[in-house]
């Protein structure tokens, strides 16, 4: 685990996440509390994958041993649009559960990438 992962544990996020979607009724707790857990576990694993990307680049070459080689997209590059997808779902919906005068905010807050550019 590199740098950018080092910053953000998943323990850290859920604490993050929580106290931006806080003011979710109550009688949605055992959703929200499940939402988090898969939204901060997905974003410690995105960070992960920005890194890697980072140091490995979104292109690689192969060669498969039977004469066929040339560049792909790189298997993090490919994990992280999907994950960021799934991310963005999770997201999505505590967003929807939150009083609307708190949807806005609250969307700003919880986008993984924004807050990783503002450091």
């Amino acid at each position: 685990m590199g740098k950018i992962a080092e910053d953000l544990t998943t323990s850290a996020e859920i604490k993050r996440l929580s106290a931006i979607f806080k003011n979710i009724d109550t009688d949605k707790a055992a959703v929200v509390k499940e939402l988090i857990q898969n939204a901060a576990y997905t974003a410690v694993t995105l960070r992960e994958l920005q890194e890697n990307i980072s140091e490995s680049g979104a292109i690689m070459e192969y060669n498969n041993g039977g004469g066929q080689s040339g560049i792909r997209v790189s298997p993090a590059l490919q994990a992280y649009t999907k994950l960021i997808s799934t991310y963005n779902g999770i997201i999505k919906q505590l967003v929807g559960l939150l009083p609307k005068s708190e949807q806005e905010l609250a969307r700003m807050s919880s986008d993984p990438m924004a807050d990783f550019l503002n450091r």
